[in-house]
């Protein structure tokens, strides 16, 4: 019977053990795990190293889901990590929030979750993902951002 699973350094490796291990090293990789193939643009800012990132495109181009990638990835392998996703409404950043949620659920959630609510996601790994309209009220305090998006 074939057993899922590589010999790896004289020991068995699960393949989801080595998937999840490629998904931390590779953003893309978690992307297409939720069903999405990354565009070359969408590769490239998820692989980019880079401080800070405009994107400006068309609309329908695969911004919230290239978002949504990159706040999974950064919560799942980055622990105790806090990723805020700002929206000019409330509205629009629980559409936002949906896709992190839609993404997470789809790529086959490396961390468990701890809780969840319509704007919140606490993995068990202690990092939080939450999404909150875009006003000077609603931003302050919190602090240790490792992870900003601005839609």
């Amino acid at each position: 019977m074939y057993s899922p699973n590589l010999h790896f350094a004289d020991s068995l490796v699960p393949v989801s053990a080595l998937s999840a291990i490629a998904a931390a090293l590779d953003p893309v990789l978690l992307m297409q795990s939720a069903g999405h193939e990354a565009d070359a643009w969408q590769a490239n800012l998820l692989r980019s190293d880079d401080k800070h990132s405009l994107v400006l495109c068309s609309r329908q181009a695969g911004k919230s889901t290239v978002a949504a990638a990159m706040a999974v990835h950064e919560a799942s392998f980055r622990p105790k990590s806090l990723t805020l996703l700002l929206s000019p409404s409330q509205r629009q950043s629980g559409e936002l929030f949906r896709k992190v949620l839609d993404v997470y659920k789809a790529s086959g959630a490396a961390v468990p979750v701890k809780a969840e609510s319509a704007l919140k996601l606490e993995l068990a790994n202690g990092s939080r993902v939450i999404a909150l309209p875009a006003g000077e009220e609603t931003i302050r305090g919190f602090s240790g951002v490792s992870l900003l998006i601005i839609d």
